[in-house]
């Protein structure tokens, strides 16, 4: 008889829990919740269109463990119940508790992590821009060759610690 294969050592194992991130504190007050809210998807196993649907909803309540969601009635595409179910159990997982979640939908959503992070990368290209035509260098070019600075062609840095 053939003997059974040894077993791996469980650390070696490709789903072996990665090291614990200290729990998010809930939020003090109202202003805090769209902040937290986006960190707390950050901290989420959910990916593809559920990390999309969560990114783009702003969660409005926590009441006990139903927690309402608002997204923009352009969003409302990747609302299904399996999308729901799966968030909701990341966040049930998360919390050690069970949590169900109601969507709502409006015109505008309002501060969704996505609209809070475009307008962290829109600042930023402003910034990036502003920094590039006040340059030296870049003056002396402009004022030397006639040239001219395109700035749209400033484009994010792949890789940059500050989300653009």
């Amino acid at each position: 008889e053939p003997e059974p294969a040894p077993a791996g050592e469980p650390d070696s194992s490709p789903s072996a829990p990665r090291e614990p991130i200290a729990p998010l504190p809930e939020p003090r007050h109202d202003g805090e919740v769209s902040a937290w809210w986006a960190a707390l998807l950050e901290r989420l196993a959910v990916d593809g269109t559920v990390r999309n649907l969560a990114r783009n909803a702003v969660l409005v309540s926590r009441e006990d463990n139903v927690w309402t969601l608002r997204l923009s009635n352009g969003h409302d595409v990747l609302v299904n119940r399996q999308r729901l179910d799966e968030l909701a159990g990341a966040l049930s997982n998360y919390f050690q508790r069970r949590i169900q979640l109601q969507v709502h939908y409006e015109a505008e959503a309002g501060d969704t992590p996505e609209a809070l992070a475009e307008a962290r990368r829109q600042q930023q290209l402003a910034e990036a821009r502003e920094t590039l035509r006040n340059d030296a260098v870049i003056q002396q070019l402009i004022s030397t060759f006639d040239a001219r600075l395109d700035e749209e062609s400033v484009k994010p840095r792949v890789g940059d610690d500050h989300g653009l």
